[in-house]
C-alpha cells in the first residue's frame, strides 16, 4: 500500500508522517522499509525526536534500528518514559548504549506505578533520585510498601510534608496508621472532613478511616462539610453515624444543602427529620435534573410545594413524568393547574381533564381565557369543546352532541 502511495500520491509525500505512525503502532518492518527508501524524516515538536518517540510507545527494538541507522538525537527523558513504562530492559539499553538525560520524574513514574523494581534498578544505577514531594503523590495512591522505601533510600524525602491527610483523604487507612504510627505525623484538625471527601471508595472503607480518627485522634474535628460530603456521595450509614457522634454534627440545626437529585427517598426522609433544609433549592434543582422519584417525594412529604414559575418553567418535563404516569394522584392534585400551561398544548390540557377533578369556576375561567387569546381557530375550537366536555359532565347534562367527532379531532392533533 506504502508503495502504491508512493507511485500514485507522491504529492502528498511531503507532510507525511509515517515514522511516526510506525513507531506508535510498533511496525518494525514498517519502520526499516521507510529506512531502507531513505523517506526524509519530517520532525514534529509535539512528538519529539524518533529515537525519544520510540522509547514513549515502548517500542525498544524500534529504538535499537534506530540507533543502529545511526538516528540517535534525544531533545527529551527518554529514561523517564521507560521508568513509567516499567521496561528495565529498556533502561539498561539506555543506560549502557546512549547518553540520554533523565531527570527526578523517572523514579516519580515508578513510584506512582508502585514499582519497586524499576526504583530499585534506578537507585542503583543513576543519580537523578526523586523530588521532594513525591511522598505526597504516592500516599494519595495508598503505596505503603513505595513510600517505606523511599524513607529508607531517598533522603531528600524526610523534609518533605506531612502526607498522612493524603492518604486519610484517599481512604488508605493502614498507610495513615504506619505514617502515624512510624513517622510520628498527625493528622490535621480537619482530617473528619477528608476522610469523607473521596466518593470513590467504598463507604466502608470512609467510614473505617473516620472511626479510628474518632477513636484514637480525640483533638481531631470536623465540620458541616463531613456530612455534606458523605450526602453527596450518597453514603447513607456514614451520615447517621456522624449524627450519632460527632457532636459537630449532632448539635446542627441546619443544613445548607442545594440539591439530593441522585440520591434515593430514604435519605431525603431521614434528612427531612433531622435538618432544616431549604428544600425549595432542593425540589427545583430535582426537577432541572429530571429526578422525578425524589420530586414525587418531596411533594408527597410536603416538606415544599411547586410554584406557579416552576411548573411554567419546566413544563415539558412535568408533562413527560404525567403521561408516564410518574407521579402519584396526591401529587398531580398539588403540582399542576392547567391554567399553568400553554393554551397551544392541548394533548397536555386533555390529559390534565381527563385525570384531574377541576371546580366549576376554575373550568369557567379557563373557558374564557380561551376565547381572549390569539390562538388559531382550530386550537380555540378544540379547548373550548374539551372545557365545554368537562364542564357537561359536572353539571350532569348528558347532551353530547356538541362534541366534535373523532374525525375532527385526531385532524386537529395531527395539525398540532
Amino acid at each position: 500500500m506504502i508503495k502504491w502511495l508512493f507511485e500514485n500520491r507522491s504529492k502528498e509525500r511531503s507532510n507525511s508522517y509515517m515514522y511516526y505512525a510506525a513507531i506508535e503502532a510498533g511496525h518494525l518492518h514498517v519502520v526499516q522499509y521507510l529506512l531502507d527508501i531513505k523517506e526524509p524524516f519530517i520532525f514534529d515538536p509535539d512528538f519529539g525526536s524518533l529515537l525519544d518517540y520510540s522509547i514513549f510507545c515502548n517500542q525498544l527494538e524500534i529504538a535499537k534500528l534506530l540507533h543502529q541507522h545511526n538516528i540517535i538525537e534525544s531533545e527529551d527523558t527518554p529514561i523517564d518514559y521507560a521508568a513509567l513504562n516499567g521496561n528495565i530492559e529498556c533502561l539498561k539499553w539506555l543506560n549502557e548504549n546512549t547518553t540520554v538525560e533523565a531527570s527526578v520524574q523517572a523514579m516519580n513514574n515508578a513510584a506512582l506505578n508502585n514499582d519497586l523494581e524499576v526504583l530499585k534498578w534506578l537507585q542503583q544505577h543513576r543519580t537523578e533520585g526523586c523530588s521532594d514531594d513525591i511522598i505526597q503523590i504516592v500516599s494519595r495512591n495508598g503505596h505503603i510498601e513505595v513510600i517505606q522505601w523511599l524513607y529508607e533510600n531517598q533522603s531528600n524525602v524526610l523534609q518533605s510534608q506531612q502526607s498522612i491527610d493524603e492518604a486519610i483523604a484517599y481512604g488508605h487507612l493502614e498507610l495513615a496508621k504506619w505514617l502515624f504510627e512510624k513517622r510520628n505525623q498527625q493528622p490535621s484538625e480537619d482530617a473528619i472532613d477528608y476522610a469523607t471527601m473521596n466518593g470513590k471508595e467504598s463507604e466502608i472503607r470512609n467510614l473505617q478511616m473516620i472511626k479510628w480518627l474518632h477513636d484514637n485522634h480525640p483533638n481531631v474535628g470536623c465540620t458541616e462539610q463531613a456530612i455534606l460530603n458523605a450526602i453527596k456521595h450518597g453514603h447513607f450509614e456514614t451520615m447517621k453515624w456522624l449524627r450519632e457522634n460527632r457532636t459537630e454534627i449532632s448539635i446542627l440545626k441546619t443544613l445548607s444543602l442545594d440539591h439530593l437529585y441522585t440520591y434515593g427517598v430514604e435519605t431525603i426522609d431521614w434528612l427531612s427529620e433531622n435538618f432544616i433544609i431549604d428544600w425549595k433549592t432542593v425540589l427545583r434543582e430535582a426537577i432541572r435534573r429530571d429526578s422525578s422519584e425524589i420530586v414525587d417525594f418531596i411533594i408527597k412529604k410536603n416538606l415544599t410545594t411547586i410554584d406557579v414559575l416552576d411548573k411554567k418553567k419546566y413544563f415539558s418535563i412535568f408533562s413527560k413524568w404525567m403521561q408516564k404516569g410518574v407521579f402519584s394522584d396526591e401529587s398531580i392534585d398539588i403540582s399542576i393547574n392547567v391554567l399553568d400551561y400553554p393554551l397551544e398544548d392541548i394533548e397536555m390540557i386533555e390529559f390534565l381533564l381527563d385525570k384531574l377533578d377541576y371546580p366549576l369556576v376554575e373550568l369557567k375561567k379557563f373557558e374564557e381565557i380561551i376565547n381572549s387569546t390569539d390562538n388559531s381557530n382550530i386550537s380555540k375550537t378544540l379547548l373550548n369543546e374539551l372545557i365545554k366536555e368537562e364542564i357537561n359532565s359536572i353539571v350532569g347534562n348528558s347532551d353530547r352532541s356538541d362534541i366534535p367527532n373523532e374525525q375532527i379531532r385526531k385532524k386537529i392533533k395531527v395539525e398540532h
